[in-house]
């Protein structure tokens, strides 16, 4: 499905938390305090080293970082391992020729050190650390530095992770996502997220990833013309029928069904047919200024994601499509 998949580190390829817990418990210790629980530091974990440390040692300035980076860099690898299956699961990506990276929050030196201590960082062809300029996540930033690594786009690209800021990065990014049910925080706290996947088993990410070769650049070559045109007609011939909103669009629709199809043709990759009959391409509900409420975008989103449904849209395109219609449902409001 997915010819790029980008992977956070710390609860998601690896679990870490023992070695994290030792070195921020250290660096109370060296200034005086008393340790914390295992579970008190797994909730600081996620936002890179220098958020940890706020989170869990109260002392202001660079020193804490200092001192958690030098314990942590003789033993960050005392009891970190790969979780079960996953040395296998990238092993068998690689070979399908699966574009892979790690976007983290760990510094980089940490990253590279660990993952070629464990044995699989050939192949990972773009590994983004937090200490880059492209920033931490839940920023795009990472993600989208990631994909320029390795020459792709982010539409069929995968961010996977075990953190809510994982799945925001990708979304932002403009990347699908997947949530790890393995790692460091509940699938109830990552389910409000609303990542694109939810996975239980690592072994589930081999569905997920499909070689790369010949891969389409945009959702236009993946898809066509042809399906913007079926999601069109589809959407207007259920509005038709909708009370709740038809009165916002014109009495015939067949001008409003060129519309939308022209436009998401131009939007996701295709000719620029939308801006050579109407100008600048712009996703509305209706072309008057109609006041629009919470409840008729609602209902404009559940028809455009049911016509998606209907057109058979195959992912992950379909993914990228309701993830654009979802984004823009929001702003449709009005009042």
């Amino acid at each position: 499905m997915y010819p790029s998949l980008l992977f956070d580190l710390d609860g998601t390829l690896i679990d870490s938390a023992r070695d994290i817990s030792a070195s921020v418990n250290h660096t109370r210790k060296h200034f005086g305090f008393a340790p914390l629980s295992g579970q008190e530091v797994l909730a600081a974990i996620g936002d890179g080293v220098v958020t940890l440390l706020q989170r869990t040692v109260p002392i202001e300035g660079e020193e804490p970082v200092k001192v958690y980076r030098e314990h942590h860099r003789e033993h960050c690898l005392d009891t970190t391992v790969l979780y079960p299956g996953v040395a296998e699961m990238l092993a068998e990506l690689s070979a399908r020729k699966v574009a892979l990276a790690v976007v983290t929050n760990k510094p980089t030196e940490f990253t590279i050190r660990i993952l070629d201590a464990l044995g699989v960082l050939q192949y990972f062809r773009a590994c983004v650390g937090g200490d880059t300029a492209a920033g931490k996540k839940p920023k795009p930033g990472p993600v989208l530095r990631a994909l320029e690594n390795l020459g792709r786009a982010p539409w069929d690209a995968l961010m996977v992770g075990d953190s809510p800021g994982d799945i925001v990065a990708g979304q932002s990014a403009g990347t699908a996502s997947c949530a790890v049910g393995w790692g460091f925080r509940s699938l109830e706290l990552l389910a409000a997220a609303r990542p694109d996947h939810v996975i239980h088993r690592v072994e589930d990410l081999l569905a997920l990833g499909a070689g790369a070769a010949g891969a389409p650049r945009t959702v236009y070559e993946a898809v066509g013309e042809e399906t913007f045109w079926r999601i069109a007609r589809a959407f207007y011939a259920r509005i038709d029928g909708d009370a709740r909103i038809r009165s916002m669009f014109p009495p015939k629709l067949d001008a409003a069904i060129e519309h939308q199809a022209l436009f998401f043709t131009q939007f996701f990759g295709g000719p620029g047919k939308y801006s050579e009959k109407r100008g600048a391409p712009r996703l509305r509900m209706r072309h008057a200024p109609f006041p629009i409420d919470a409840a008729a975008s609602q209902a404009w989103l559940e028809n455009m994601l049911a016509a998606i449904e209907e057109s058979k849209v195959p992912e992950p395109a379909a993914g990228v499509i309701r993830r654009y219609c979802a984004h823009t449902a929001r702003f449709l409001v009005n009042q």
